[in-house]
């Protein structure tokens, strides 16, 4: 942890859906986020299902999320694009011990020094609105 730098961060993809289809994603860059429509991204499927995303090294001591181009290759050991399990705040479990209020609360009340947390119950609304696609109705 430096002056140009924090010890922890949160960053986050937003997909937009209107009647269940894909319109919009939007995608955390430093505090703020980026939006825009589907067919500005690249996909990992012929479906244009699975959007390529970037969790990229930004400078000399940042990461950012960025759209990953349609001939990009994938930046990790495997070469291959990841399509991790989306996480529901209502739903998250941890080991046998630990239940969903329990991680709300853990997450809800935990300091990340500089970083915060933008899932949790201070903040998600706000990220949403700030994230919001032309037309979509504010939250």
């Amino acid at each position: 942890d430096d002056v140009f730098s924090h010890r922890h961060d949160w960053e986050y993809v937003i997909v937009w859906l209107t009647n269940n289809n894909l319109t919009h994603i939007s995608y955390s860059k430093h505090r703020g986020a980026v939006t825009a429509a589907k067919s500005d991204y690249a996909y990992d499927d012929a479906q244009q299902q699975h959007v390529r995303i970037v969790y990229h090294k930004d400078g000399a001591s940042t990461h950012v999320f960025r759209p990953g181009g349609a001939q990009e290759l994938a930046e990790n050991a495997t070469g291959a694009w990841h399509t991790p399990t989306l996480a529901s705040w209502q739903l998250m479990q941890g080991d046998v011990a630990t239940t969903n209020a329990d991680l709300q609360y853990l997450f809800n009340t935990t300091s990340f020094d500089k970083a915060n947390t933008p899932f949790n119950d201070g903040n998600f609304i706000n990220k949403l609105n700030s994230s919001l696609p032309t037309g979509y109705p504010g939250f």
